[in-house]
């Protein structure tokens, strides 16, 4: 078991050396640090890591192709029927669609994934491969 080191002070009366007492390092707890730090040997911290940028990127690259998809009717809207106006608001539009499928396709492929190989991309304990 692991205990924590003797820390050196300019107390006379212990020689210049403070020993605390014998207090194992696991019992020792930090509510600043994610209580997973040090268990699983930083697998499940990665892994949470993983997932939660996976998840991320999906939202902002969904979040950016409905901005890009009302950007391109705003200018639809507005082009006064002029044909170059009108051809690139309908260039913007059908850019975010392909986007917008783009990442459903991804998604979808994530959850395959998940499935057919036992991996837990999305919530739970984050990106974990299965156990025997």
């Amino acid at each position: 078991m692991k205990y924590l080191a003797a820390v050196p002070t300019d107390d006379p009366a212990t020689g210049g050396t403070y020993v605390p007492p014998k207090i194992p390092i696991e019992g020792i707890y930090n509510p600043a640090i994610n209580p997973k730090v040090g268990s699983g040997g930083g697998t499940t911290i990665v892994g949470t890591m993983i997932s939660r940028i996976i998840s991320i990127l999906l939202i902002v690259g969904t979040l950016v192709c409905l901005i890009y998809l009302i950007m391109g009717a705003i200018m639809w809207i507005t082009s006064g029927g002029e044909k170059a106006k009108v051809e690139e608001a309908r260039s913007k539009i059908s850019y975010a669609v392909m986007g917008l499928v783009l990442l459903a396709t991804s998604w979808a492929v994530m959850l395959l994934l998940q499935h057919f190989l036992g991996l837990s991309i999305f919530g739970g304990e984050g990106f974990t491969l299965p156990t025997p």
